[in-house]
């Protein structure tokens, strides 16, 4: 009978105890598993919503008309999750190149487009130059007017 002064203390130093290796395994969950996958989600959302401006932006453009000589002007971010990242023209798509996460994301470009070539890499406006007829367009990405 004299050891029950013991039980309370004990019982709630293996409470402590458990409750701080329950932390533990959701902090290493959370960080090594959940928050990165979290980031890497954002990294491909903002990639895509870059894209589809670009995509709608050259679906804008009247091709129907005749000939067409057009500069298409944006202003996207420079940075995605504190990185540069690139933007290039390859068939008839455009592509963003993100490198420390080795994200690549494509975007086909709308039936009309028959060509897209050039790069832009992060510094300054986007600068699409687009050429040709009804029969079809060709674009070409800068980093320059």
């Amino acid at each position: 009978m004299k050891n029950r002064g013991l039980t309370s203390p004990v019982s709630e130093a293996l409470a402590i105890i458990i409750l701080l290796g329950v932390m533990g395994i959701l902090s290493a969950l959370l960080y090594g598993d959940i928050v990165p996958s979290a980031e890497t989600t954002a990294t491909i959302e903002e990639s895509d919503r870059v894209l589809d401006r670009i995509a709608r932006r050259v679906g804008d453009t009247p091709h129907t008309m005749g000939q067409v000589r057009a500069k298409i002007i944006l202003s996207i971010p420079e940075t995605i999750q504190g990185d540069r990242y690139r933007i290039y023209g390859e068939n008839r798509s455009v592509v963003l190149s993100h490198p420390s996460l080795a994200i690549d994301r494509q975007r086909s470009l709308p039936h009309f487009v028959t060509s897209s070539t050039g790069s832009w890499h992060g510094n300054g406006p986007l600068v699409i130059h687009i050429a040709g007829n009804r029969d079809g367009i060709a674009i070409e990405i800068n980093a320059t007017e």
